[in-house]
């Protein structure tokens, strides 16, 4: 027999042998069923529920969920402890060594110019007391002062306002004769130009007073405009403080309010002087007057006046030198001669300026109470 006939036996054999041990398990499997026994082939679903217990081993994941416990926001608003830069605010006490700084201000002032011009010799003469009483709104109004034009909004004013509501008491700024007691639309009492036929009113009710008192050998007379009602009547001798009407509109007003005026020599629209100069200033407050002139000597009109503590940016308080008004003029005052009054001013130091002609006017002052202060502001 030759090598590939003993091959070929071979495989036969083999085959044979496989094929009877396939029928062998064949025939045991069926056994099995008829027996009820699970085949051991059924394990793989057993394989597959391990497979399964992993994904369920990885409900540990559910840790991380206590990790969103890291994200406690109390904690995150601890950083409110960074707002402890208020800290940083403490420069203050940076800003208030500026103060030391204060002491250079009088390189900026230029203190050599006043000094070229005297002060005026003048006596002050604050004589009356105020048209309104203390109850109510006794301080003069700053946004329309004595011969300002309310920054060009209104005619040159010649008196002062005390804002209150209709019906106030106005009061007798000193003792005297009411002279009249009247509607302005009978006799002219304002501007010479103004023609009652045509403008009618122009305080409305209004009375005036001659004082007992004179200023050097001169009358002296009040003005009270736009009341409501006058409680007094001509020839009347009142007293000061006496009641001689109430605050109202009537005439040419806006609001309610009394106007109030001071003439000197005679009883005229062109003869007013400023109230502030004549009206006892409050306790505890005084009073500057001064003048602004430019380089040639000049007063210089309607210049915006502004003061100021020196060591402190905002400003306490504006006001304007007097306007000009050639067909009804406003009048400085006869020893005194300013062109502008910062009145019932607090004590202490005071840094004054106003602006000319493009230049920066500056000086500063100490003023004490019940004391006036003169004030030149020239430029070079």
């Amino acid at each position: 027999m030759n090598q590939n006939s003993m091959l070929d036996s071979f495989i036969a054999f083999l085959g044979g042998s496989v094929l009877l041990l396939l029928l062998l398990l064949a025939a045991v499997g069926t056994a099995q069923r008829a027996m009820g026994q699970p085949l051991l082939t059924t394990a793989p679903p057993e394989a597959a529920l391990v497979a399964v217990l992993p994904t369920k081993t990885s409900e540990p994941l559910t840790p991380t969920i206590t990790a969103t416990a890291t994200l406690q926001r109390p904690p995150t608003e601890t950083p409110r402890p960074t707002r402890t830069p208020r800290p940083t605010r403490t420069p203050r006490p940076a800003t208030a060594t500026l103060i030391p700084t204060e002491t250079t201000t009088p390189t900026i002032t230029p203190e050599p110019s006043p000094t070229r011009r005297p002060t005026p010799s003048a006596i002050a003469h604050f004589w009356m007391n105020r048209p309104i009483g203390p109850d109510d709104r006794n301080w003069i109004e700053p946004f329309y002062p004595y011969a300002s034009t309310g920054q060009g909004a209104y005619p040159v004013h010649h008196g002062v306002e005390f804002i209150n509501d209709t019906g106030t008491p106005v009061l007798a700024a000193a003792s005297g004769t009411v002279i009249l007691a009247l509607n302005d639309e009978e006799l002219r009492l304002g501007p010479h130009e103004w023609d009652l036929s045509q403008d009618g009113a122009f305080y409305g009710n209004v009375v005036v007073i001659e004082h007992d008192i004179q200023y050097e050998g001169r009358k002296i007379y009040t003005l009270y405009g736009h009341l409501d009602r006058i409680t007094t009547e001509q020839g009347a001798k009142v007293a000061e403080g006496a009641p001689i009407g109430l605050v109202g509109m009537s005439g040419i007003a806006l609001g309610p309010h009394l106007h109030f005026e001071v003439r000197v020599g005679e009883n005229d629209y062109h003869t007013t002087r400023n109230p502030h100069l004549w009206l006892v200033p409050f306790d505890g407050y005084g009073t500057v007057v001064g003048k602004v002139l430019d380089a040639e000597g000049n007063p210089v009109p309607e210049a915006i006046i502004t003061i100021q503590r020196p060591d402190e940016e905002d400003v306490y308080r504006s006001d304007y030198t007097y306007a000009i008004d050639r067909l009804n003029p406003v009048n400085g005052d006869d020893q005194w001669g300013e062109n502008f009054v910062l009145g019932d001013l607090p004590p202490g130091r005071w840094r004054v300026s106003a602006e000319v002609d493009g230049r920066l006017l500056v000086r500063e002052i100490t003023l004490k109470e019940g004391e006036v202060v003169w004030l030149w502001l020239e430029a070079e």
